[in-house]
């Protein structure tokens, strides 16, 4: 017979509830495909969307009502080092076209690099390593892929917005009639999504076990 621990397990398991120890972690589900960035203290929507151009990407995501939250919009970018962008190309992360960028800055980028701890296609000294996406953590729709920005690139926003390439971990930037993909963020936290009642229900009776075995156990 299954100890009366293992069976516990087996069972939170089943219903989702049996949470990891590392309760601080940056990335915490929230159901419904929502992910909560703790870090940036933005939430995440897993719904990868295939768009033919910038600006439908932006209409998809300023559109989107996904569990009763209205405020979707597409991850910004923001200077990593000063108050204006850095356009030169550089592999440690110090200016914002380029690699390894980790700032709280870029949404994109610092998910990619810090959040789900992926590689870009050369080091921080500038080897090449040939880095790509490859840990998409609790996401199930990240691909490879130009990730479009909500921001516009400077020096051209009538044709060009920033972008993140996943394919190579690079930041920068695009013509805005490229096609790519879009992911929606909101600000701040979601409620969690409850789990099925049936799912407590199987849990409440699986503690009910354990305390009969207990009972029987000091008899």
């Amino acid at each position: 017979m299954m100890p009366t621990k293992s069976l516990l397990a087996a069972g939170l398991l089943s219903t989702g509830m049996l949470f990891s120890a590392a309760s601080e972690a940056a990335l915490e589900s929230r159901g419904l495909n929502m992910i909560y960035d703790s870090t940036l203290n933005i939430t995440w929507l897993d719904m990868s969307q295939s768009v033919s151009n910038w600006s439908e990407a932006v209409a998809w995501a300023d559109n989107l009502t996904h569990a009763g939250y209205s405020d979707w919009r597409l991850a910004s970018a923001a200077p990593v080092n000063g108050a204006a962008f850095q356009y030169d190309e550089s592999a440690d992360g110090s200016t914002d076209w380029g690699y390894n960028i980790t700032s709280t800055q870029s949404e994109l980028a610092h998910l990619y690099y810090s959040s789900l701890g992926n590689t870009g296609a050369y080091a921080s000294n500038g080897d090449f390593i040939d880095g790509s996406l490859s840990n998409t953590g609790p996401f199930s729709s990240l691909q490879l892929g130009t990730y479009w920005f909500g921001t516009e690139y400077a020096p051209d926003a009538a044709n060009f917005a920033w972008s993140f390439l996943t394919d190579f971990g690079l930041q920068t930037d695009s013509l805005k009639s490229n096609g790519g993909f879009a992911i929606a963020v909101r600000n701040g936290d979601v409620a969690p999504i409850p789990v099925p009642a049936a799912a407590w229900l199987f849990g409440s009776g699986l503690l009910g076990l354990v305390g009969m075995r207990r009972n029987k156990a000091s008899v």
